[in-house]
């Protein structure tokens, strides 16, 4: 998913990205599947588990 949004990136592309977090409890209680966003952090199994990338808070 990173090399999708490398590439959409700097070419203004709209995308969003599924993410296969490690999902211990499904239900956002166990905080195992967290990623890092603009909103602060926010559970994969519950929020997501799709994400714009302008929200997430990797190094494109």
């Amino acid at each position: 998913m990173v090399a999708v949004a490398r590439y959409a990136k700097p070419k203004n592309i709209p995308c969003e990205v599924s993410l296969e977090n490690m999902m211990a409890c499904g239900l956002g209680a166990c905080l195992c599947c967290v990623e890092k966003t603009v909103e602060g952090n926010l559970c994969v199994c519950k929020e997501g588990p799709v994400f714009n990338i302008e929200k997430l808070l990797w190094q494109i």
